[in-house]
């Protein structure tokens, strides 16, 4: 059975280390349903969660500076627990 309509699928994938982009199972099956191999290809860069990771910590590190306390790293646990060590 073909489609012969417009659709838009998307997905998260990844860049293989060959260059080309990973396309999970279920979307390959999709594509067989139709008569074309045109495509319209959007790409949209999503932050690492690594990246998101370091700028949290990052701005946990500037939050506290800016706090005015200046015992913070001997005393993390009672400012993020509220108990002592």
């Amino acid at each position: 059975m073909s489609v012969k309509t417009e659709k838009t699928i998307e997905y998260i994938g990844e860049i293989l280390p060959d260059g080309h982009l990973s396309i999970p199972d279920e979307v390959k099956k999709e594509l067989d349903r139709y008569e074309t191999n045109d495509l319209k290809i959007t790409i949209t860069i999503l932050p690492s969660d690594e990246k998101r990771g370091w700028d949290a910590l990052i701005q946990l590190i500037d939050n506290a500076g800016s706090s005015g306390l200046s015992d913070v790293s001997e005393k993390h646990d009672k400012y993020l627990y509220g108990k002592s060590k």
